[in-house]
């Protein structure tokens, strides 16, 4: 572990990378959203109706919030970076 973070190795790489807490908050209130409307359907209460705006503002707040790490960019010879569409003559 990095710093008491959740840590993830890349999938191209394997870099250890971190997860935004962020993340993990969207996942969880995406979840609460799916059992809160699994439970409205079961019970049809409007408490349950309040509880599924809050997280759905939880999950929008978070998602907007959320932070991606990635690795910088390689600067190795082998690895050319592509002309801008600038450079192109038309």
């Amino acid at each position: 572990m990095m710093s008491g973070r959740l840590v993830q190795p890349c999938h191209e790489c394997g870099a250890t990378l971190r997860l935004s807490s962020m993340a993990l908050l969207s996942t969880l209130s995406a979840l609460g959203l799916i059992l809160t409307a699994i439970l409205f359907l079961v019970y049809q209460q409007s408490a349950l109706l309040v509880i599924a705006a809050v997280l759905l503002v939880i999950l929008l707040i978070s998602m907007m919030r959320t932070r991606i790490e990635s690795l910088p960019p390689a600067a190795s010879p082998g690895h050319s970076v592509p002309p801008s569409r600038d450079d192109h003559p038309r």
